[in-house]
């Protein structure tokens, strides 16, 4: 009897996502021509020594990233499709010049759906300025697909993942966990004092200029904006950097109404802090010695950011508690 030997086949959740980037990177010719291409919040082409353009896509795939629902519930999934790409442009310290949207959808889908789609698309469209210039429309045998692609410019050099060095400080913008928050309730039906974070959910704000003023500041090393969670989205830094980081848990930005709504429902505060996601508010670390300026220009740009960590030589994670160092389970957001 002849046995016929298979060799093991991969699957995606095997690879995991840099695994997957890394495959596909492997076999794709390279991106000449482009300063930066696979690997970042967006790719960059450098027109002039001061004017950069910035290519950049997003998916939003139906049970995953959204159910359907209600016509208003379509309106506000219409801004996230083009606030999700703008915010990938913030980190980058770029700002919009158009987009282009692809849109799959089942035939049962009802036109009052599409139509508070677009409404919520043009709304973000006209807060952001970024036209939508382009797109395509097609039947889905499943679910709603939805699909951005956003093209964007700079006129200073673009912020990277990969610039942060040991010595830098680690920074974030805004508040953390207030998206994650929001999405709990509206799974659990709860509104009350959870509509802000509810809002926050469907309607997320990119930080276009907040990260413009950080690139023109000439001290921040490395960014990228926060979709899967701190604990997911600092591995993407720390990788692309070559560097690690130690991150105290303690000063972590949080709003009163945050830890009071999370301690009433008896949500675990850590876990939507780290790996909740969906923050879309820019991680990004300072240049060694400029703490102190950076402090000062924040201040004056009103810029609402927090210093919660620094960057390493080892290339490793480290978590403090309290002046402890700790294990934390929590991971960030798995695409595979």
């Amino acid at each position: 009897m002849l046995l016929r030997m298979t060799s093991w086949m991969p699957t995606l959740h095997s690879l995991g996502e840099f695994g997957l980037i890394e495959r596909v990177r492997r076999r794709l010719p390279p991106s000449s021509g482009w300063k930066v291409g696979i690997g970042d919040d967006a790719a960059v082409l450098q027109l002039s020594p001061r004017h950069y353009q910035l290519f950049t896509e997003d998916l939003l795939v139906e049970g995953v990233h959204f159910r359907r629902g209600s016509p208003a519930e379509w309106r506000d999934l219409g801004w996230k499709s083009l606030a999700v790409n703008l915010s990938d442009l913030a980190a980058m310290g770029g700002r919009p010049l158009g987009a282009v949207v692809g849109l799959a959808l089942p035939k049962k889908a009802k036109v009052a759906e599409l139509d508070a789609f677009y409404r919520g698309l043009a709304e973000a469209s006209r807060r952001y300025r970024c036209p939508i210039v382009g797109g395509d429309t097609n039947a889905s045998p499943a679910g709603a697909t939805i699909a951005v692609a956003v093209l964007g410019e700079s006129r200073q050099k673009p912020l990277l993942r990969s610039g942060a060095r040991p010595g830098d400080t680690l920074w974030v913008s805004g508040e953390l966990g207030t998206a994650a928050l929001g999405w709990m309730a509206i799974q659990k039906g709860i509104g009350g004092a959870a509509q802000p974070f509810r809002r926050r959910h469907a309607r997320p704000g990119p930080r276009l200029e907040w990260g413009e003023k950080l690139a023109r500041s000439g001290m921040v090393s490395a960014a990228l904006d926060l979709s899967d969670g701190l604990a997911g989205d600092l591995v993407h830094l720390a990788r692309a950097s070559g560097v690690g980081f130690e991150v105290d848990i303690d000063l972590l930005p949080k709003s009163r109404a945050f830890t009071r709504l999370c301690q009433n429902l008896k949500f675990e505060e850590e876990r939507l802090l780290l790996a909740g996601g969906e923050d879309y508010e820019l991680l990004f670390t300072v240049r060694r010695g400029a703490e102190r300026r950076f402090q000062e220009y924040c201040r004056r740009y009103r810029l609402k950011v927090t210093r919660i960590g620094k960057a390493k030589k080892s290339q490793k994670l480290a978590w403090h508690r309290s002046g402890k160092k700790i294990a934390v389970v929590w991971r960030g957001y798995r695409h595979f």
